[in-house]
């Protein structure tokens, strides 16, 4: 859980997020303007938990803070890319230390795309989703699987079947 004042950084950081999203940012989020718009808030946000660890928190404070951030980022790419509510769209989950809400400055963000379709890879809205987080300088990690290869790869490799069990929702289609 997120200390108050962190959740309440976390919160203001995402409408700011919403707003620009919004206000057009987004629609031109693949351009120049729209990945500067977004650069910049992303790195404000990055900086403010700069300064939250120079105020003396400590690292577990300062890695679920970094988790909140890079969440209202991996959440607003989605409504971008995503628009609307198809029961079509993927799920999104956080896997590893970024799914256990303990990001560390510069890891990974490792996603898991979880889709009906076993041509998920394919789809051109998750290439500009995860093109648009690292033109924000974010380190994706990422797989598309369906939920049947979940099963049969967390069968055959353990450490995939370890990233599952602290998987975590990010974005996108609940319920799949």
């Amino acid at each position: 859980d997120l200390d108050p004042a962190d959740r309440d950084f976390v919160e203001s950081t995402e409408r700011t997020l919403d707003a620009a999203i919004r206000d057009g940012a987004g629609v031109s989020a693949v351009g120049v303007r729209g990945v500067n718009v977004f650069r910049g808030l992303y790195e404000s946000a990055i900086e403010g938990a700069a300064a939250v660890q120079r105020a003396g928190a400590d690292g577990f404070r300062v890695s679920r803070l970094l988790s909140g951030i890079t969440d209202g980022f991996v959440r607003g790419a989605f409504r971008m890319h995503f628009p609307g509510n198809d029961s079509r769209h993927p799920a999104v989950l956080a896997l590893a230390g970024y799914g256990r809400g303990e990001l560390s400055p510069f890891s990974d963000v490792d996603l898991l795309f979880l889709s009906d379709d076993p041509a998920g890879d394919d789809d051109p809205r998750v290439s500009a989703f995860l093109r648009f987080l690292w033109d924000l300088n974010l380190a994706i990690g990422h797989s598309t699987r369906t939920p049947e290869e979940c099963i049969r790869t967390a069968g055959e490799d353990s450490f995939f079947a370890t990233s599952l069990l602290e998987s975590r929702f990010a974005a996108g289609r609940v319920g799949l």
